[in-house]
């Protein structure tokens, strides 16, 4: 019997994910327009996609180093960490992208990393202390590679609009709820304004905006991580990684109900991702398709001799400072 290339398994997947995505984003858009027309009829619609539109737009021109400055993170340079810097450039290579993101630090214990996007192609890359200091270079390279993918995949734009959408589901269902106890007169004197369908929607509507994009979270993530094992060839770099973050996870719990200043910020639409296990499962059962990068060549030594020089962590009494 014949079997399939890895390469062709692997296209299969990444239709699959795709065609998932969109499926689950016309969910998403199909529930914000209901709740549109629930609340303000034809209008509401058609303010939802005008509104939709200027966000997304707005959202699109805007820069990455202005998201990451809102976000406590400053730009690295060349100089601090060359060997960081090296790796990303190779990374980038392999995975076809012709504008290097740029690299960017925030300074937490926590093993973090994220991407942000903008216009023309630009890309920013944010890493923790924790995760340059807390990862070999192998599980490094891997994480970062995870994040390249996020740029190839265009997941960026994707959560972007799952993010816009489940704000938007959020504030209309809002609005809608606000308007319904104003018009509770007329529901004592017989008159409806919404139906009771239309209220139980009101009510549930961001609850299940929140659910789909929690998976179209997971799908992209999915996605990410094969396409990651594709550019550095190292899935178990990476599942080894995943499982160090993932012992941050207490952490950070603790972090947020205890110290809020001292968590690393992240954008919202990166606090939906899939079950730590199930991607460490997926991971070990991946065959590289590529050589592992020759981590020998682009980092010589140890990280502890000062490969990565980033200045340690210093905390004022609500945010860090550097």
């Amino acid at each position: 019997m014949r079997t399939m290339a890895p390469h062709s398994h692997h296209r299969g997947h990444h239709i699959e994910n795709w065609v998932t995505t969109g499926l689950l984003l016309m969910m998403m858009a199909g529930l914000l327009a209901l709740i549109g027309w629930i609340v303000l009829g034809v209008n509401g619609v058609l303010l939802t996609v005008a509104f939709g539109a200027s966000f997304l737009y707005i959202g699109y021109q805007t820069p990455p180093e202005f998201i990451m400055r809102i976000l406590g993170a400053r730009r690295l340079t060349f100089q601090e960490a060359p060997h960081l810097f090296n790796i990303v450039r190779l990374l980038a290579d392999r995975a076809g992208i012709a504008k290097m993101p740029e690299l960017f630090y925030i300074s937490s214990e926590l093993r973090q990393s994220f991407t942000v996007g903008g216009a023309h192609g630009s890309s920013a890359i944010a890493i923790t202390g924790g995760l340059i200091h807390g990862l070999s270079v192998r599980e490094a390279a891997a994480v970062l590679a995870h994040e390249m993918s996020h740029v190839r995949n265009r997941d960026l734009a994707v959560m972007r609009i799952a993010d816009l959408i489940t704000g938007l589901t959020r504030s209309l269902s809002f609005a809608g709820l606000v308007l319904l106890l104003f018009q509770l007169p007329l529901y004592a004197s017989g008159e409806h304004l919404f139906p009771l369908v239309g209220v139980i929607l009101l009510i549930f509507a961001p609850l299940i905006s929140a659910l789909i994009q929690l998976a179209v979270s997971r799908t992209r993530e999915f996605a990410a991580d094969e396409s990651a094992v594709e550019i550095c060839g190292d899935p178990r770099g990476l599942a080894s990684a995943l499982e160090k973050i993932e012992a941050d996870h207490g952490k950070l719990l603790w972090l947020r109900g205890w110290l809020p200043q001292r968590r690393p910020p992240e954008p919202s639409f990166l606090r939906t991702h899939p079950e730590t296990a199930e991607r460490v499962r997926r991971l070990l059962e991946m065959a590289p398709t590529t050589p592992p990068l020759p981590l020998e060549e682009l980092v010589p030594g140890r990280v502890e001799d000062g490969h990565f020089v980033i200045r340690p962590t210093r905390w004022r009494r609500f945010w860090p400072w550097f």
